[in-house]
């Protein structure tokens, strides 16, 4: 198993001990596994005032569309 990390989240990113990540564009999310990119993804915010702010932005209510058609 090998986690992707979206290429924006170089600053700041998770880390997942003993576990692979590689970094590479994830066209949902944040972080996704590999192989599993259209079944399972994670958007990460940092605060709350990020996830407050970020329920404004029409970019946001996107990425939560398309997260609809995911099973995780």
């Amino acid at each position: 198993m090998r986690i992707i990390a979206d290429t924006r989240e170089r600053v700041g990113s998770w880390n997942f001990p003993g576990i692979e990540t590689i970094h590479k564009k994830v066209d949902t999310g944040d972080y996704a596994i590999e192989g599993m990119e259209k079944l399972l993804c994670l958007e990460r915010k940092k605060t709350v005032a990020e996830i407050a702010k970020n329920m404004s932005e029409p970019r946001f209510k996107d990425v939560l569309a398309r997260m609809q058609t995911y099973k995780y």
